[in-house]
């Protein structure tokens, strides 16, 4: 599906400069109508991976243009490249590919040439999850300007998936979630059993240069009886080369983006909401200033009920004497935090905590070594299979950090990855920043039964302390791996005495073997 925006030359060439990672747009003709010079087109396929390694996924994507002109055209490159998308429109940000020049779709390309060019570039990975190509093309002639990006869908080529829905993303700017429908899902937030709506999302700046986002507002609606409407500007947030979150600035009140991807989390606990939601529609605009022209973009699409995945026991036992697990990280989002990407979205982040003299909760003793691992009461706790399956996938080897403090380059994970269901709606869960094991308690290809113990819980990998990363995945009808929500057969709430029969939110949980108390 193709977008097209047209830019007389006079306002294309004063583009603010884009800011690192951008190429700023070249000197543009000095004046001139607008008007359509140019078509994109193309195809892009997928190919799975044919082992349990989910992040052997690739891709081919073959590009066409064609210059409806006489003359070659200039390139614009700041805003002349292929990316790939999910299903919301969610743009993956670690993968992305100049159009022209070395490493390029169009390697051999400076300008536009007249007629038709093809290429085909091969994507050695792609991020699990993703359901499209998203092309992006700016060039001008003698006296124009044009601006089109266009969404090619990733078309399975062993012919056992269906293909992904069409996908159109408004140029220049539009917003990207990470599901179309956006989810509502059971969990148990604040005490009580409730239901969720969280929405995570990109505005995807694609002028070139500095957008004003002025206002921000959601609506969720069924029929003529509004559910939400939240016109709060959360924040947003760029993400660095080394992978440093950095804020948005805010500058009399709107949100400057000079970056193209601007990331952002809402959520809103939904008890109210009706029991029938498939009347239910979810609306995001964004009102933003470019070049003194006030735009607006729209994202709007459906809500759907996710269900939790039963599994008979948590990923740890009961916790440690006169500790608690803390749940963190959790689904019921209102705001960024570290789970905020399409594959994490229902995971968690698992430590143990226990009252200080003070009443406070801490994950250490009070005055312990905070760069001692044996400081933090989880450190070293047996790490659990949720359910039956296979193992096909470990690692034991890589090295840890000191507590709170990380070690500088340090490489790898230690995990277990467990396969519970085969075929085309295969299920997974995956155990992260595990202890190294000189003698590793499972190996790829054993079978394991739900409680038994597949590892012990450390501080491997990209990790601020001492904890468990955990998370369950589903293959789609489109072959794409999806993250799921989760419920528990014997966890209970930590604060009030009841069992949690449906996804755990941010908070503190016991694990009682059997899942009844005494």
């Amino acid at each position: 599906m193709s977008e097209i925006e047209t830019i007389p030359a006079a306002t294309a060439a004063t583009e603010t400069p884009a800011r690192e990672g951008q190429t700023p747009p070249p000197p543009g003709p000095p004046s001139g109508p607008s008007k359509h010079i140019f078509d994109v087109d193309g195809s892009a396929t997928t190919q799975f991976p044919v082992t349990d390694d989910l992040l052997t996924e690739t891709a081919t994507v073959t590009v066409d243009l064609k210059n409806d002109t006489k003359h070659a055209l200039t390139i614009g490159t700041s805003r002349s490249e292929l990316r790939t998308v999910q299903q919301g429109g969610w743009v993956d940000k670690d993968v992305t590919y100049p159009l022209f020049g070395a490493g390029g779709v169009f390697p051999s390309l400076s300008s536009i040439p007249t007629g038709t060019s093809t290429a085909t570039l091969d994507l050695p990975y792609v991020m699990p999850g993703t359901t499209h190509a998203l092309v992006r093309v700016h060039a001008h002639g003698d006296n124009e300007w044009q601006y089109e990006q266009h969404t090619l869908p990733m078309l399975d080529t062993s012919g056992s998936y269906s293909a992904p829905a069409d996908l159109k993303l408004e140029a220049p700017v539009f917003i990207g979630t990470w599901r179309k429908p956006a989810e509502i899902f059971r969990v148990f937030s604040g005490g009580a059993e409730t239901r969720w709506l969280t929405i995570g999302g990109q505005i995807v700046n694609g002028t070139g240069g500095t957008i004003q986002v002025k206002t921000f507002s959601v609506k969720v609606v069924m029929g003529n009886t509004v559910l939400v409407h939240d016109v709060t500007l959360p924040t947003f947030y760029n993400f660095e080369s080394d992978g440093s979150q950095v804020a948005v600035p805010v500058v009399n009140g709107a949100a400057e983006m000079a970056e193209v991807l601007n990331f952002f989390v809402v959520g809103w606990d939904m008890h109210s909401q009706p029991s029938d939601i498939s009347a239910v529609t979810v609306t995001i605009k964004a009102e933003y200033v470019h070049n003194g022209d006030t735009k607006t973009a729209v994202w709007r699409g459906p809500v759907e009920f996710v269900d939790a995945v039963s599994l008979p026991c948590a990923p740890l036992g009961p916790a440690p004497k006169d500790c608690v697990w803390s749940w963190g990280n959790a689904p019921d989002k209102t705001a960024w935090d570290s789970h905020s990407w399409p594959l994490e979205r229902f995971s968690y982040d698992i430590v143990a905590e226990a009252k200080d003299p003070t009443g406070t909760w801490r994950s250490s003793p009070l005055g312990s070594d905070p760069h001692d691992n044996n400081s933090y009461y989880a450190y070293g706790q047996p790490v659990l299979a949720c359910a039956d399956g296979v193992v096909v996938e470990t690692e034991f080897s890589d090295q840890q950090n000191h507590g709170s403090q990380a070690v500088p380059n340090l490489q790898g994970i230690n995990k277990v990855v467990i396969r519970h269901k085969s075929g085309a709606h295969a299920e997974y869960s995956g155990y992260y920043h595990l202890k190294p094991e000189t003698t590793p308690p499972v190996t790829v290809g054993q079978q394991v039964n739900a409680g038994d113990v597949i590892g012990h819980l450390g501080n491997s990998g990209g990790s601020s302390e001492p904890h468990l990363h955990f998370g369950y995945l589903r293959m789609d009808q489109t072959g794409r791996t999806n993250t799921i929500p989760m419920k528990f057969a014997d966890l209970w709430s930590a604060d009030v005495p009841i069992p949690v029969l449906v996804a755990p939110g941010n908070g503190r949980y016991q694990v009682i073997e059997g899942g009844k108390k005494a």
